[in-house]
Order: C-alpha cells, then sequence, then structure tokens
C-alpha cells in the first residue's frame, strides 16, 4: 500500500506502507505530509481534494480535516471528474513497464 498526492504543479511525495491504510496513519500523512505543504500555497491557502472512498470519510478524518485544511466540496463518486483515477491509470501503465518484482524495487522506481 502506498499513498501520494499531485499538485497542479507536479507531483508530491509517494509514503509507502508495509499494512494497509487505517485511520490513524491516514490522519498521521495528512499532519505530517499535507498540513505542512498546504502552508507553501499563498497565504497559506491551499485546497485539498480526497477520493471519497469509505476510509477517507470517517469522523476522525472529517473532523482533522475541517480543522485543519480547506478541503474542495465536489461529488466524489464522478469519476470521469476525478483526477485521482485519472492519474491512477496513467501511473499503472507507467509501473507496468518497470521491473517491480519486489517492494524494494517498486519503491525505488516510483520514487519521485
Amino acid at each position: 500500500m502506498s499513498w501520494g498526492y499531485f499538485t497542479s504543479g507536479g507531483l508530491g511525495s509517494l509514503v509507502p506502507d508495509e499494512e494497509m491504510m487505517d485511520s490513524q496513519k491516514y490522519t498521521s500523512i495528512l499532519q505530517d505530509k499535507i498540513g505542512p505543504f498546504m502552508q507553501t500555497f499563498a497565504g497559506g491557502i491551499g485546497v485539498f481534494q480526497r477520493d471519497l472512498t469509505s476510509c477517507h470519510t470517517i469522523k476522525l478524518i472529517t473532523k482533522f480535516l475541517q480543522e485543519k485544511l480547506t478541503v474542495l466540496d465536489w461529488p466524489g463518486n464522478s469519476t470521469d471528474v476525478n483526477r485521482i483515477e485519472n492519474l491512477s491509470s496513467i501511473v499503472k501503465r507507467r509501473v507496468s513497464k518497470m521491473d517491480c518484482s519486489t517492494k524494494r524495487k517498486m519503491i525505488e522506481n516510483v520514487k519521485v
């Protein structure tokens, strides 16, 4: 499992993880990676867009986002306007051409 982000300026960091993402890990990533990154935008205000999968919408995550970040309100089930889905298909195509026979090789190959 891994987690990453992208902006209009390009790709952000990739956070590999040994296990499935849970709410505590996701909150930690948001706090450690996204919070400081959002401060780099003019006025310290960046707009965060999340996919609306169930693990990203539980109370703990929703509360954290409401308190700490400006979140884009959008219809998350609209896959045709979901930038995450579009990027995912590009990444899958590129990764399929790489040597990802081990987890270490996969992480080395997809590092930004």
